[in-house]
């Protein structure tokens, strides 16, 4: 395969749906399933130059980061695929704070329920 062709449709299918699973699993912090989805989890937070590395320490995150933002919140901002087939990549945003005060989405409603 050339280096700048995709793999197959279903090979992509089944990325993004393990991806997908991930990101729902880790929204409903349902840790054991989350860290189900790899064989080895490690969490690499680049912007901050840090790695959680095993099962303890991604529990130790997780954890972490619950107590501090309690009700952080997961958008799939964009999902793309690699060229190479080696992985997939979700961006998404975290956000905090009272859900019913957020912005409304294009098309929602202002108005209270």
């Amino acid at each position: 395969m050339s280096r700048f062709a995709l793999p197959p449709e279903h090979v992509l299918r089944a990325r993004e749906k393990l991806v997908l699973d991930h990101f729902h699993d880790e929204v409903r912090q349902d840790w054991d399933a989350t860290l189900s989805t790899f064989p080895h989890p490690l969490y690499e937070l680049i912007p901050l130059l840090r790695v959680h590395d095993g099962d303890a320490e991604v529990r130790g995150y997780y954890h972490d980061t619950r107590v501090a933002f309690p009700d952080q919140d997961h958008e799939i901002i964009d999902l793309r695929h690699s060229h190479d087939g080696s992985s997939s990549s979700s961006g998404c945003s975290a956000r905090t704070g009272d859900r019913s005060a957020r912005s409304p989405r294009p098309g929602q409603s202002t108005a209270p329920a």
